[in-house]
């Protein structure tokens, strides 16, 4: 818990992973409460416990949710309400990840800008897509972003972003700075 205190740098998201006992977790649970900044968003990974039942001493309700890890054949995890949860927070990770996500799919050639957009929308119900939302952002905005978070050692590669910068970057295809040149070509 010192880390968490001490840390200079913004942290986003704090998985809380204790043995599955209730007082355990409802202790985790208060002192990553009163240690993380109040933007930072509290996860639990409680597999037979409602993460309501941990929030009866957590002053931030609103900021705390469950996450369900699935085995790593699946590589995805599954995001669930505490019944406080803030809605902005499921925002925020889905933005995110999809993002981040999706320069890996393209840039191994696993699909297209459309195929990924057109899934994300009918999965979630989404209005726009991962690809279409870094495409109005601007692809060197969405680089810069995800460059830092390298910086901030959030162990992620480089290479969908070298990628993104030999293949879109460099050639001035930003979209929302070029006029419609992106990840969806014209």
């Amino acid at each position: 818990m010192t880390s968490i205190a001490s840390t200079s740098r913004p942290v986003t998201v704090i998985s809380g992973r204790v043995p599955e006992i209730l007082e355990a977790k409802l202790d985790l649970m208060v002192q990553l409460d009163q240690l993380a900044r109040p933007d930072c968003v509290l996860a639990t990974n409680s597999s037979s416990f409602r993460s309501s039942e941990m929030l009866e001493s957590v002053e931030l309700k609103n900021r705390v949710l469950n996450t369900h890890y699935m085995p790593p054949s699946n590589a995805c995890v599954e995001l669930m309400s505490s019944t406080y949860t803030d809605q902005a927070i499921f925002d925020l990770l889905m933005r995110e990840c999809a993002s981040r996500e999706s320069l890996h799919v393209l840039s191994e050639g696993v699909a297209e800008p459309a195929d990924i957009d057109m899934l994300f929308k009918d999965w979630f119900g989404a209005r726009d897509g991962p690809c279409d939302m870094m495409d109005k952002v601007g692809l060197d905005t969405v680089r810069n972003i995800e460059m830092n978070y390298i910086k901030q050692g959030e162990g992620l590669t480089t290479k969908p972003l070298d990628w993104l910068k030999e293949n879109y970057i460099d050639k001035g295809t930003l979209r929302a700075k070029t006029g419609g040149k992106g990840l969806y070509r014209p």
